[in-house]
């Protein structure tokens, strides 16, 4: 069985660490927007732009553990 190498290992962590990361800014900017706009989401382009980033994530972490 062959290990992994750090580079493999180091581009699965950054990819499961941007997307916790994403994820996180996300539900905490939904939970303030809720008193500031008076809604949990706004089709804003930056949160839609987290968004997409956060499904690219996901995506890449999809594909990834596939091959």
């Amino acid at each position: 069985m062959r290990t992994p190498s750090v580079r493999i290992m180091g581009l699965v962590a950054a990819g499961a660490i941007g997307a916790w990361f994403a994820a996180v800014s996300l539900v905490t900017g939904m939970l303030w927007g809720k008193p500031m706009w008076g809604t949990y989401w706004e089709w804003d382009p930056r949160l839609t732009a987290e968004l997409v980033l956060l499904f690219l994530y996901f995506g890449y972490m999809g594909l990834r553990g596939a091959f």
